[in-house]
């Protein structure tokens, strides 16, 4: 193996984390090079100490709370807006598939008008009822969020 520094380089690395010097090595390490380098790395190192850990913000955990509590919000109108969202699907299509049974089979139906406007109270109403609980599940996460 090829050594590359120089042989008093441990002795010196030793001497700085210690600080104990003594006067030959004092002077080496004044004069060579490598050992020079070696005793201002290791006395950068030596005062690069790790303290105590930092406090805890009262503030910043009380953010990271509001922000937790927000997600689960959110998560939960996902939720609930999806649901919301099938069922006025469901209600939807129910509501096509009924029409068009009372227009096909019922002879008293002679036009779409007719069976659109006997129609229209049941559309109306799962619109509205719709409308009203999105507004509010909204109204509800924003005074949750805040």
């Amino acid at each position: 193996m090829i050594r590359r520094g120089c042989a008093h380089e441990d002795a010196v690395r030793q001497a700085s984390v210690t600080g104990r010097w003594t006067p030959v090595l004092q002077s080496h390490a004044d004069r060579c090079r490598t050992c020079g380098e070696v005793r201002t790395i290791a006395a950068v190192l030596g005062t690069a100490r790790v303290g105590p850990p930092p406090r805890a913000n009262a503030q910043m955990i009380w953010q990271r709370a509001r922000h937790a509590r927000r997600l689960r919000a959110e998560e939960v109108a996902s939720r609930i807006i999806t649901i919301g969202q099938l069922v006025c699907g469901i209600v939807g299509l129910v509501l096509l598939a009924y029409w068009g049974w009372r227009a096909e089979f019922w002879p008293t139906m002679q036009s779409a008008t007719v069976a659109a406007t006997s129609t229209l109270p049941w559309l109306a109403g799962a619109v509205l009822l719709t409308a009203g609980s999105m507004l509010a599940m909204f109204r509800w996460m924003s005074r949750s969020s805040s």
